[in-house]
């Protein structure tokens, strides 16, 4: 099962059960600064508006080496996508199979969004 948190520019598809997410990115061509707030721009309130409805979800971001953000290959989607990882999952120690399963579940549904995006 597959829930999907969207803002305007952000979509987050996430497996409760497993604690699998992943966030789709807005194209970086699209972003639109702010004249009146130099330094603002349209994605970077947007991404803020996401990371608060995640986490009061109880998602963030996966970190990975040096607390980078952990890339997500959507294979050929068109859009750059980072992992997100649920805080308190359903299953609190779901097995390989289950997480490989909602990796493809949460993956093929961040692909449609991107799809319906177009």
């Amino acid at each position: 099962m597959t829930i999907t948190l969207r803002t305007a520019l952000h979509t987050a598809c996430l497996d409760p059960m497993t604690g699998v997410g992943v966030l789709v990115l807005p194209d970086p061509g699209s972003d639109v600064g702010d004249p009146l707030a130099p330094g603002d721009s349209l994605h970077a309130v947007d991404w803020l508006a996401m990371m608060r409805q995640l986490d009061a979800a109880g998602w963030e971001p996966l970190l990975g080496d040096w607390d980078a953000l952990v890339p997500v290959d959507l294979n050929g989607a068109g859009r750059s996508a980072i992992a997100l990882y649920g805080r308190s999952p359903i299953t609190s120690s779901p097995t390989l199979r289950e997480v490989a399963a909602a990796d493809c579940e949460v993956a093929a549904a961040a692909r449609r969004a991107v799809e319906a995006a177009w």
